[in-house]
């Protein structure tokens, strides 16, 4: 793990580095984690020069306070619980995740002068990138703190909470992991057993986590596909990948419960297929001794799957237009393929759905009122005298049937 911010004058830099354990994992979660340094080891612990001096010149740490914690002197501190569950919570989710033994505590969160949460935590099994994969998609789903699951998730249980002025109001929503706003995110491989260009691989990730997938790109690549290259935020445009990605996760919000089952099975099934190929490449490159050939055939397989995946992508953004919208769900043009899934029973009674309409808001007059009652009325006699005949004409079937069955019996009788 390594830390670094500026130095004294906003010049230079102030910086500190620990060693993770090979058996273990770390979370950094927008905050500092690294506390006392043994820079006496020096496998384990390195930091700049002036790392306690300028925390020490500027009061930030007093030695007679106690040893030097780089997180407690360099760390922003803020009143209240936002801050500190801003990162805290993720930090204790991936632990949870991954080190269930440990039994972390979920509402401590994270303070730059205690500590709550281990630097690392040994992992009750092994850790995978598909593993990892699936933890940026996280939104705390299964845990009190499930974002698709509280009012704020509204009607169709999004995950998404919007940033911006809270108009005065106290208050704050959980931090997830994966973030509506993220433009981009990678796991990245590291494998020393392997050439260099098989085992460093990037998997790469465009968009919000929880709506895109993880392709493999070697680190020694020298290019990508060119839809990687030409999205711009600030404009539409099918030719860029990021924009695939972008518009399916934003088009989701629309009715996240329903279109994000969809999109997780094409997701899943993508996903695995990248992992499959990357599994493949590892094989067929076993033989392959020269390195510039073995390059140029990884960049090239790696690059056609990536594309031919945002292909795939804009055809599920299409599929989910004409499939999800107006409130309808659509299979195809025959009578019975498009339903209205509504709204689910909680969400009504907790909106003025049941209590429309308000006092006051309806006063029909009079005459309409007795010309409702006569109308029910009508339609009463209509249903009763309806019914009676029904029941007459039954009563009238099994008296004749019954009738049948006598005389055949007597018949039959007879000629005994």
């Amino acid at each position: 793990i390594f830390h670094i911010l500026t130095g004294p004058n906003n010049s230079s830099a102030v910086w500190a580095a620990q060693r993770v354990p090979d058996e273990d994992m770390a979370v950094v979660a927008n905050s500092f984690v690294i506390r006392t340094l043994n820079l006496d080891d020096s496998d384990h612990f390195m930091a700049s020069a002036n790392v306690e001096s300028f925390a020490r010149d500027m009061g930030w740490w007093d030695p007679a306070t106690g040893p030097f914690d780089f997180a407690a002197a360099y760390s922003w501190a803020k009143p209240g619980p936002t801050k500190p569950l801003y990162g805290g919570r993720r930090i204790w989710r991936i632990y949870d995740v991954f080190a269930p033994s440990k039994h972390l505590d979920a509402t401590l969160g994270q303070h730059p002068q205690v500590k709550t949460y281990p630097f690392s935590v040994t992992p009750d099994e092994k850790v995978t990138p598909k593993r990892l994969m699936d933890i940026m998609r996280d939104h705390y789903e299964g845990t009190p703190y499930d974002m698709t699951k509280d009012a704020a998730s509204g009607p169709f249980g999004s995950p998404v909470r919007f940033g911006g002025s809270n108009k005065g109001v106290d208050g704050g929503w959980e931090r997830s992991i994966s973030m509506h706003r993220t433009t981009h995110s990678f796991v990245l491989q590291a494998r020393g057993h392997l050439p260099d260009d098989v085992g460093g691989v990037a998997w790469y990730s465009l968009g919000a986590p929880h709506g895109s997938v993880y392709t493999p790109f070697s680190c020694a690549q020298h290019s990508v596909p060119s839809s990687y290259l030409v999205s711009r935020r600030h404009k539409f445009d099918t030719a860029g990948a990021w924009w695939a990605f972008q518009f399916v996760n934003n088009w989701s919000n629309l009715r996240y419960d329903l279109m994000h089952k969809h999109i997780q099975t094409v997701l899943d099934q993508i996903q695995d297929e990248a992992i499959a190929l990357e599994a493949a490449t590892i094989v067929e490159v076993a033989n392959m001794t020269d390195t510039l050939a073995r390059v140029d055939f990884i960049e090239r397989r790696n690059n056609e799957f990536a594309q031919k995946m945002v292909d795939r992508w804009w055809s599920l953004a299409f599929t989910l237009v004409g499939k999800f919208n107006d409130g309808y769900v659509i299979d195809g043009d025959r009578s019975g393929d498009m339903h209205v899934p509504g709204y689910p029973a909680w969400w009504l009674q907790s909106t003025n759905y049941a209590a429309w309409p308000a006092k006051d808001a309806y006063n029909p007059p009079q005459e309409a009122l007795q010309s409702n009652a006569m109308a029910t009325s009508l339609t009463f006699t209509i249903v009763s005298a309806f019914s009676y005949f029904a029941i007459f004409a039954v009563g009238l079937v099994v008296g004749v049937l019954y009738l049948k069955h006598r005389t055949r019996s007597r018949e039959y009788h007879r000629l005994v």
